[in-house]
């Protein structure tokens, strides 16, 4: 027996090995940040300071963990991006990942610095969680339509026909400003007064005339009023606007996305696909453009050389749950590590689960303990918890709660984002008060106050 049991540690040391054991089996929202349930101050990240975080220079956020210390992705175009592809199967933990991406956006920048535009082809889910963040300007669905009888076809179309105006509007916006890029846009509308002199410089230099008081009131005017963010672009499940290509003859999503994302690099476009069949969903087109590959738990050894160049992806002992390889460009930086996992409960005396691993003696491994599902003590907190207060808060609600109420008091400091989708009106609206609210399902829901 003391042999067995001897054959069975070692089993469990071997796993821990191959799995990487010094990486951290669960990494949740508020450790990424230091945060508890009730210190979650938004204006330590947006109010100018001098160390403050400047969008011109970085996107670079922590997404979780290695043996050594944080994770960073940066999708700026000069680090890691500006676009980027995500595999995993189902249970790995892909959107969990990305969502932390997303969040820490919205959390380090403002609303009128970030924008996200959210493509949800599993039913909204993705978007339910984050979709109403001050930052999102736009969101679509595989069931977006149904209710109004357009279908899914017809809204996934007028979603690309709203990028490409929004790519119109930026080449216009950055001609008029002399500007080629996102970023000398950005400085020029902190800095309008100085760009001013600038362009003045310059076509005096080329024996042109300079800008006109009308000319330069109107650029003062657009630095104002016509702020640029950068916009991050992300499908969840990109290959099913695959299969609606080949079932769609009046347009090629998956070739539209690629053509967004070659012309949109220097407007400020950072584009991110996520599916779990990556193998023949890839172009070489994608490939060319993404510089970023996120790899979670893929299920074929082709999947994991798809994505990373090697088969440690879809290795027996690669841990699911947000267990991750981070490769850029060929190599540049190439990391293991865990993923935030925002919905871990936002209450200090619930830690986030725990796993156990088990090796049998045929060498295969499966998971035999989960603390929030096996552990009695876990189980019996959380029941006093909800007995309590009727449900239990994940970190993720609690920071998009402090995002919304912290931009909500102070959105007079900030132009509102430009919104670039608009969705459908809905068949029934009532107003009273000044509040505009929709009927869903025989109920009426507020959809937006209106300034009297």
């Amino acid at each position: 027996q003391l042999a067995d049991t001897s054959r069975i540690l070692a089993s469990l040391s071997y796993s821990r090995i191959s799995e990487n054991g010094k990486v951290p089996s669960a990494v949740s929202l508020f450790e990424l940040y230091g945060f508890t349930r009730n210190n979650v101050d938004i204006g330590e990240f947006w109010n100018d300071f001098p160390n403050r975080i400047n969008v011109i220079d970085t996107l670079s956020v922590p997404i979780g963990k290695t043996e050594s210390g944080f994770t960073f992705l940066d999708l700026h175009e000069d680090f890691d991006g500006p676009h980027m592809l995500v595999a995993g199967t189902t249970g790995s933990g892909k959107s969990e990942t990305i969502i932390t991406y997303l969040i820490g956006l919205c959390l380090h920048f403002r609303p009128d610095e970030v924008n996200l535009m959210l493509v949800d082809m599993k039913g909204g889910g993705f978007i339910n969680r984050i979709g109403t963040l001050p930052h999102v300007v736009g969101t679509v669905t595989d069931v977006d339509g149904d209710e109004n009888g357009t279908g899914a076809e017809y809204m996934l179309k007028r979603f690309l026909n709203a990028l490409q105006s929004e790519i119109k509007r930026r080449k216009i916006l950055f001609n008029s400003m002399y500007v080629d890029n996102i970023n000398q846009y950005i400085q020029a509308c902190r800095e309008i007064d100085a760009h001013i002199t600038s362009i003045n410089g310059r076509l005096e230099g080329e024996d042109k005339p300079k800008l006109t008081e009308a000319e330069m009131q109107q650029l003062r005017d657009q630095a104002k009023h016509e702020p640029l963010a950068h916009l991050f672009l992300v499908v969840d499940e990109f290959t099913e606007l695959k299969r609606f290509s080949t079932e769609n003859n009046d347009v090629d999503f998956i070739g539209e996305i690629t053509t967004i994302a070659r012309v949109g690099r220097s407007l400020g476009f950072h584009i991110i696909l996520i599916s779990q069949n990556i193998e023949g969903a890839i172009t070489d087109d994608i490939r060319v453009n993404s510089k970023s590959r996120l790899c979670l738990k893929v299920a074929t050894r082709q999947a994991s050389k798809e994505m990373i160049g090697n088969d440690l992806a879809a290795s027996p002992t690669m841990p699911g749950h947000g267990r991750a390889y981070l490769l850029v460009g060929t190599g540049s930086k190439f990391e293991y590590f865990q993923s935030g996992y925002t919905g871990a409960v936002a209450e200090e005396n619930i830690e986030i689960p725990v796993e156990i691993t088990e090796a049998s003696n045929s060498g295969n491994y499966s998971v035999f303990y989960r603390s929030d599902k096996d552990n009695k003590e876990v189980l019996e907190r959380k029941e006093k918890l909800k007995s309590k207060k009727g449900s239990l808060e994940t970190q993720l609600n609690v920071v998009v709660g402090a995002i919304r109420t912290y931009y909500n008091h102070h959105r007079d400091q900030y132009t509102p984002p430009h919104i670039i989708f608009q969705k459908p009106l809905p068949n029934h609206l009532v107003y009273e008060d000044g509040k505009i609210y929709e009927e869903r399902d025989g109920r009426f829901e507020l959809l937006k106050e209106v300034q009297e």
